[in-house]
């Protein structure tokens, strides 16, 4: 897949163009994708997303911007995976967020020469919002393309959203989320130094500055962690630590059967299960002994196969 991030690069060949967020490239947005793909082998042309960077509610109404759940490196690795050929970036701002819904379509159509356009079915577009699907099908003849409105994917009687994913998430109910993303929900960042608690209660933790925005329920987690692409099982603390004070929220992973030193390099965390809440305990010897009980009961699920990521 090819990036377009650069506002003067353009796409000359025919594609079936995307637009929307994408955040997630949940299920639904994978069944857009399969049509696109669809549609483009019939057609003879590729396909393309554009996409919106920042999020249009970080300029238009900060304090209703949702935090993210996949970061542009994130999303670009999962836009490739699924089949797309090109990924436009788009810059949000004042400006761009003031074009009328017909200037809007002129200024993508001037960028990126798509033959078709498809939205999902609440897509809207231009100052106020004010475009719609139906005003893509009154433009479409004017600028030489067709449209195709995607209806909602369900599950469960329910829409597959990013919002839905996210409430999840935020509930800590990530078993679920994943079963919306077709993934597990993981976090990615460096391992920086930390109090080293872990290491002197016997369980050495990986101090991890996550790059993704959307942390889950406070709470332990069963999981499996990445780390030079060798995958193993693990259980990690997300929260500020209440036994001992910290003030910024933590992500501690313990790696079992590995012993060395992971400062400086990278780790990805895939969340499982939900093991139990953060608790403030009354001393260290019973945080100790409650974090002896989480990793017996880690190793006591049944073994599962490492989660398969789309990147290496």
């Amino acid at each position: 897949m090819k990036a377009i991030l650069s506002p003067e690069e353009t796409i000359e060949e025919p594609v079936c163009l995307m637009i929307g967020n994408f955040d997630g490239v949940h299920r639904g947005h994978q069944s857009v994708i399969d049509r696109a793909r669809a549609l483009a082998a019939e057609l003879g042309c590729k396909t393309a997303v554009l996409s919106f960077e920042p999020h249009p509610l970080k300029i238009l109404a900060p304090e209703k911007a949702p935090k993210l759940l996949a970061t542009p490196a994130q999303k670009q690795a999962l836009l490739a995976v699924h089949g797309v050929d090109y990924h436009i970036v788009q810059k949000f701002d004042r400006d761009f967020s003031r074009l009328s819904p017909e200037a809007f379509v002129a200024r993508v159509k001037a960028r990126v020469n798509f033959i078709r356009l498809l939205v999902g079915f609440n897509f809207r577009f231009g100052h106020r919002r004010q475009g719609s699907p139906d005003t893509l099908r009154q433009l479409a003849e004017k600028y030489r393309f067709l449209t195709e409105s995607m209806p909602a994917s369900v599950d469960g009687g329910q829409v597959i959203s990013s919002s839905r994913i996210r409430d999840l998430i935020r509930k800590g109910r990530v078993d679920q989320a994943a079963e919306l993303l077709g993934r597990p929900y993981f976090l990615e960042g460096l391992v920086k130094r930390g109090r080293r608690l872990g290491r002197q209660i016997g369980a050495p933790t990986a101090n991890m500055s996550v790059e993704n925005e959307l942390l889950p329920k406070f709470g332990v987690y069963a999981g499996w962690a990445r780390h030079r692409a060798s995958w193993r099982r693990a259980i990690a603390n997300i929260g500020v630590a209440p036994t001992v004070h910290s003030h910024e929220p933590l992500i501690e992973t313990h790696l079992f059967d590995f012993d060395g030193s992971l400062y400086d390099q990278r780790l990805t965390l895939c969340l499982g299960a939900f093991l139990r809440p953060e608790a403030k305990f009354d001393s260290i010897e019973a945080l100790k002994r409650q974090i002896r009980q989480d990793m017996t009961d880690r190793l006591a699920m049944p073994d599962t196969e490492p989660p398969v990521l789309p990147w290496p």
